[in-house]
């Protein structure tokens, strides 16, 4: 598996990493935008990427090396159902918020297929909680609530991460980049999202499992 970046590239469609690592910007590609050219490839060594955004991918075809020109190219399907579900994730941590009465420590999360889940630090909900989750969740996605991408610096971190979990444990850093639901949390996050909460359709829980520490939490979004 590659693991890569782009260098300093004048396209419109790229990032910075919210460490703020020099001279390396990171593929954004806009919606149904299945193919672009990326220049200055760099390549990162699969340890010692100190924590730096990563794209990983497989060749269909042929090899590469530092400064060639490559073709990328995304499955938008399978993009748009992560983006749905990451942003899931974070509208469930705050139902969860509003259930429990204070924030849950997440210990691990998979917001993708095949089965979505958030290992949570609490005991388990019970059915009627199971329920309220749900209904909270699903107001937000009603309420077409906007999702976006603020960078911060350090100092102003607990202005904007609202209602979050694991700020505790957060990396050392100077900026930060955090994804913000109107009016519901803003969470130090890495991953792609949805531009509005309504475009994750309808949030259902699945169920749980018991965890040495807590709980796991099944999910899906349907369309």
């Amino acid at each position: 598996m590659i693991f890569f970046g782009i260098k300093q590239t004048n396209s419109s469609f790229c990032y910075d990493s919210f460490l703020n690592r020099k001279n390396v910007k990171f593929l954004e590609l806009p919606r149904h935008e299945q193919k672009i050219t990326l220049k200055g490839l760099f390549i990162f060594a699969l340890l010692g990427i100190n924590g730096v955004f990563a794209h990983n991918g497989r060749f269909a075809s042929g090899s590469f090396k530092e400064n060639d020109e490559i073709e990328c190219e995304i499955d938008w399907e399978l993009r748009y159902k992560i983006m749905k579900l990451h942003t899931t994730g974070h509208i469930l941590d705050y139902a969860l918020r509003e259930v429990y009465g204070k924030a849950i420590d997440t210990l691990g999360a998979l917001h993708g297929p095949p089965k979505a889940y958030t290992i949570y630090k609490a005991n388990p909900p019970d059915q009627v909680m199971l329920n309220s989750i749900e209904n909270i969740a699903n107001e937000i996605v009603q309420e077409d609530k906007g999702v976006n991408i603020v960078y911060v610096d350090a100092a102003k971190l607990s202005e904007v991460a609202v209602n979050a979990p694991n700020l505790d444990r957060l990396p050392a850093s100077d900026r930060y980049r955090i994804v913000v639901i109107d009016g519901v949390n803003g969470i130090p996050c890495a991953g792609t999202h949805v531009k509005k909460t309504g475009e994750v359709g309808h949030i259902k829980v699945l169920g749980t499992e018991a965890e040495q520490e807590g709980f796991k939490l099944y999910y899906d979004a349907e369309s």
